[in-house]
């Protein structure tokens, strides 16, 4: 039997990243006849989502893991929130409980290295406080996932396997304060010769 023996490199400094950071883009996200227009965004981690209430009643967008609230959007008015992390966040409006929406947030696999892969998946050196990472692989075709680290505080790291083949990696976001989670990243795959 083939053992798989995964390793991420959890050290800082593991990832060059360039020293002038790129500018966040912002998604925008409607809230009209009691609905989120679109209902699903995706951004990539350090981009914004922005809500525009374009409705007659006030909203909010409020994440269902306790991740942010916007307060209260007035009719016109409009609220924006910084998604530093990889994960699925799903949300809702707090006077309207039947509205809901979701902001997905894939990780990044960058560079090849000599035995892996370069990953990131959240801005920083480290979670701010009241966050860390779960980080899951496992090899392409197969069912069950190996979890690498459960609370892990590092924002990248080096995914490297002793044996080759095709592996699918995610992340997701905890939220320390209250025990919740997140849902998870979108998958990527990455080869290992």
């Amino acid at each position: 039997m083939t053992r798989i023996l995964a390793a991420l490199t959890l050290a800082a400094g593991v990832l060059l990243v360039p020293m002038v950071p790129a500018e966040a883009a912002t998604k925008d996200v409607s809230i009209d006849a009691h609905a989120f227009m679109p209902r699903n965004v995706r951004v990539d981690f350090g981009d914004n989502v922005r809500w525009t209430n374009d409705d007659v009643d006030p909203h909010t967008a409020t994440s269902d893991q306790g991740f942010w609230n916007t307060g209260t959007i007035d009719p016109a008015g409009e609220a924006t929130q910084a998604f530093t992390s990889a994960g699925t966040y799903e949300y809702h409006c707090t006077f309207h409980p039947e509205m809901h929406g979701k902001v997905v947030v894939p990780l990044t696999v960058g560079k090849k290295v000599r035995h892996g892969w370069k990953v990131r998946w959240a801005t920083g050196r480290e979670a701010p406080d009241g966050r860390d990472f779960a980080f899951q692989y496992r090899k392409k075709g197969t069912r069950a996932w190996h979890t690498l680290a459960r609370h892990n505080i590092h924002t990248k790291g080096t995914f490297t396997s002793d044996e080759p083949g095709r592996f699918q990696i995610r992340v997701r976001t905890n939220n320390t304060d209250n025990g919740k989670h997140s849902d998870w990243s979108p998958v990527e795959t990455v080869k290992i010769s």
